[in-house]
């Protein structure tokens, strides 16, 4: 009797202490897997209609002859007669205006046109565009969109041994058990199982293990 409780502790104590030393393989296993990904917020968007300046205009420095050459290159003008300009000349005489088409001028005038520009669009910034409306030779409106890209960090933690403990029972005898998984699904055990019919007895076992 004395015997079997000796036999008995020592079982006790080799299941404790494997499974301690499980619990502290586990615990220490785990490694930290950090990976940057970048993911699209939410899209700021508007139209600015009111408080469009206009701050500059600058027109083109071109004397006389320059500028009928370049409407006469242009089909704006056509020669009468021209064999080249004299000098006092006034260069308005050798040339007469082609019928202007006043209404094409004034739909010109009146036609809406809606440009589009990506001012940029950057994988780790975002993406912005802008999409200005001409009419009545001005700008009329401006709209802009801009998406941001938010950074972030992802952390994994990935534990390469994974400790259990489980206990069972049946008609005839009870168990314990420690062991440890790898992450591939490998594990090993150390088993405690005390069987009492046909006669009372204590075994220990090592056991081989795989999850599927």
């Amino acid at each position: 009797m004395k015997n079997w409780k000796v036999l008995l502790g020592i079982y006790l104590a080799s299941l404790a202490g494997v499974g301690i030393l499980c619990w502290y393989i586990g615990k220490s296993s785990v490694q930290c897997k950090s990976e940057t990904i970048y993911v699209p917020g939410e899209t700021i968007h508007d139209t600015i209609t009111n408080n469009i300046e206009l701050v500059h205009v600058e027109k083109p420095n071109i004397d006389t002859v320059n500028l009928l050459q370049y409407c006469i290159d242009n089909g704006l003008y056509q020669f009468l007669d021209y064999d080249g300009f004299l000098p006092g000349d006034d260069p308005s005489d050798y040339v007469t205006p082609i019928v202007v088409d006043t209404l094409a001028i004034i739909s010109e005038f009146i036609t809406r046109n809606e440009y589009k520009v990506d001012l940029f669009d950057i994988d780790t910034v975002g993406k912005c565009s802008v999409s200005p409306i001409v009419q009545y030779n001005k700008l009329a409106s401006i709209s802009y969109e801009f998406t941001p890209i938010h950074k972030q960090i992802v952390t994994e933690k990935i534990q390469k041994f994974q400790p259990f403990v489980g206990i069972g029972a049946g008609s005839m005898s009870y168990s314990a058990q420690v062991g440890l998984y790898t992450h591939y699904g490998l594990g090993v055990s150390i088993q405690y199982q005390r069987v009492h019919a046909p006669r009372t007895d204590n075994d220990l076992m090592v056991n081989i293990l795989y999850k599927f």
